[in-house]
């Protein structure tokens, strides 16, 4: 009689992938930062969940690269953690391949992967060491792609390690056998700068603590004090330099602050933790993977927008996290907007003179419920995206008129009201620029910036570039009075006190016009004094100089917008002349057309000036 069809012998298929799989990942096009991005969210999602941790052992992890002079066979990457440590069970569900402990939402390390990419990727010998505080011993497994496709298994020897210190606790991972071309760019002598600087921006969030950033109006959005080292060095978060939120500038007669804080809740949904699929109702099981892993979850878009100090080509744009690293960096996506019925892109932002200043436009989004790619380097651009950006930027265009054309209501939206009150570059109060009663300052605004960057403390607030915009608005109102060249403000002792020597000649006189008699004639003191009658003074030019054998001069700048003339008459774009008491005036004149045709900076004009009457005080 024959076996009906349940009688059938039954077989099983082994589909346990080759090991050579593990080492294939190595294929994947990360870059080395992204490689130690995906071993520290591991590290940072432990110092998230252990929400008890003693303050008196504050988080930190740790990365080591190869330093240029290395033996190649000695080179190897490391990164290391103070977080609670695993036990063997834990440590073996976190090395198979595909297993994530990670919740979908609410974790760095989404991906299972993540850990066997990035190991991969760096190179072929991998040691993981592990150990909780109540541990005797260290537990410490050695995975060698190699040796697993050779021996065609996914075992791996794990041993124990007695701990030198008993309290200690942790997870550390090494990578040995480093590629060759991942090995040739860690070694280079800028990499581990150039990853401390990617580290910290990415992470910039997370590495904040307290309220840093004094702009800011909202301590909420303060970060988590997490600490992170490259080499030993400390990585140190990318601040915003952004103006202040009590500043404001205009729009329609109304004034708008500078910063526009978010914090919009949208409907919750049941996510799926397994595979990320939100569910609009109710249900037992999720309708993508089965799952019965569900759970109502709050979703949000929170952050703020805000108007950076100066102008860059490139650098502005949103930073758009989730879960506190950065996924979207300077994204300018959100200044684009789609025609939804024929699918028209049009550039709104920006479109003065965006060609060759760029934009000031920045911010910092937290989607926390969106989900991401598998690199991390953007965001699944589905529903859930769309929903939040349309909380930032609006359904409609950000130009009135433009939406108005197209049948949309006025975009009150964050961005549209920083666009709307902030997108003109006129220098002064009114759109926050830095000018000097003529121009707009933009380079000089830069290079503050690039002070700012520095950490110098006189850079960090916007104090330079307020008073930059407010000059600017007194000297084109006519209001702005002789400016003096001491700490004291005297305008008239700077006068008694300044002119050329006994022994200079006069400058030149103005000929005859027709018949008439000759003016008269003035004199080298009320030429200066003319020279200083409209002037700023640029303090970040001025100041106490030393001159080796000359000891301490004192080096006043002035930008006027009076026409500068040498001791011949002939027009000069800068003129400097040392004053009886050994200190050394300079005087830019910001609109001759040397800055305003050209380009050139009238800074940089003003420093050589310095230093060439420097240079002749010091040979007489």
């Amino acid at each position: 009689m024959a076996n009906g069809p349940d009688e059938l012998d039954q077989e099983e298929l082994d589909l346990a992938p080759s090991p050579r799989l593990l080492e294939m990942l190595g294929e994947i096009p990360f870059k080395p930062w992204q490689c130690f991005a995906e071993l520290i969210d591991n590290s940072f999602d432990e110092f998230l969940r252990n929400a008890d941790r003693d303050p008196s052992d504050p988080p930190r992890a740790d990365v080591t690269l190869p330093h240029p002079r290395t033996g190649d066979d000695d080179a190897f990457v490391c990164v290391a953690d103070n977080g609670r440590g695993m036990s063997k069970d834990k440590l073996e569900r976190a090395l198979r391949a595909g297993y994530s402990e990670n919740a979908r939402y609410g974790s760095l390390g989404l991906f299972g992967m993540g850990f066997n990419i990035a190991t991969a990727r760096l190179g072929y010998l991998t040691e993981v060491r592990t150990a909780r505080a109540e541990d005797p011993a260290w537990w410490v497994a050695e995975i060698d792609f190699r040796e697993m496709a050779k021996k065609g298994h996914f075992r791996v020897p794990l041993r124990r390690e007695p701990k030198d210190d008993p309290g200690a606790h942790g997870t550390e991972v090494t990578v040995r056998r480093l590629r060759q071309e991942m090995r040739d760019t860690l070694k280079r002598a800028n990499t581990a700068s150039s990853v401390r600087d990617q580290l910290g921006n990415v992470y910039s969030y997370l590495l904040r603590s307290g309220s840093p950033v004094p702009e800011m109006p909202d301590d909420a959005l303060a970060g988590r004090g997490f600490a992170l080292y490259v080499n030993g060095t400390k990585v140190q978060p990318r601040l915003p330099c952004i103006w202040s939120s009590q500043r404001a500038g205009t729009y329609r007669g109304a004034e708008v602050s500078p910063v526009q804080v978010i914090d919009r809740s949208l409907p919750p949904a049941v996510a799926c933790l397994n595979c990320g699929h939100w569910h609009r109702t109710e249900v037992e099981q999720c309708i993508e993977c089965g799952s019965e892993n569900l759970e109502w979850r709050e979703r949000k878009a929170r952050g703020w927008l805000g108007i950076q100090r100066y102008l860059d080509l490139s650098d502005y744009g949103v930073d758009i996290l989730r879960n506190g690293r950065k996924i979207l960096i300077s994204d300018h996506s959100l200044f684009s907007w789609e025609n939804p019925d024929t699918g028209e892109v049009i550039h709104e932002y920006p479109v003065e003179l965006g060609a060759t200043l760029g934009g000031r436009i920045v911010g910092e989004i937290h989607l926390d419920h969106v989900g991401v790619t598998y690199q991390k380097n953007d965001f699944i651009r589905g529903r859930d995206w769309i929903n939040a950006i349309s909380v930032i930027r609006g359904e409609g265009p950000l130009l009135p008129k433009k939406a108005k054309a197209l049948g949309y209501a006025e975009n009150s939206s964050p961005l549209a009201r920083l666009f709307n009150a902030f997108r003109r570059n006129d220098p002064g109060l009114k759109c926050l620029i830095p000018g000097d009663g003529r121009v707009a300052l933009h380079e000089r605004a830069r290079q503050w910036a690039r002070e700012f960057r520095k950490g110098r403390a006189d850079f960090l607030t916007d104090q330079k570039w307020f008073e930059a915009a407010s000059n600017h608005d007194e000297i084109a109102s006519g209001l702005a009075r002789p400016v003096a060249g001491d700490e004291e403000g005297d305008t008239q002792e700077l006068i008694d006190r300044t002119g050329l020597d006994d022994a200079a000649p006069q400058g030149p006189t103005a000929g005859p016009r027709g018949g008439d008699a000759p003016p008269a004639i003035e004199t080298e003191e009320e030429r200066y004094a003319r020279y200083r009658g409209a002037a700023m003074t640029l303090h970040d030019l001025s100041g106490m100089v030393g001159v080796g054998h000359l000891g301490r001069r004192r080096v006043t700048v002035f930008n006027t917008p009076e026409a500068l003339e040498d001791l011949k008459g002939r027009p000069v774009p800068t003129l400097s002349r040392n004053t009886r008491g050994g200190d050394v005036e300079v005087y830019v004149q910001s609109d001759h057309e040397i800055f305003r045709e050209y380009g050139r900076d009238p800074h940089d004009y003003a420093i050589v000036e310095i230093a060439e009457a420097l240079r002749l005080r010091g040979r007489r």
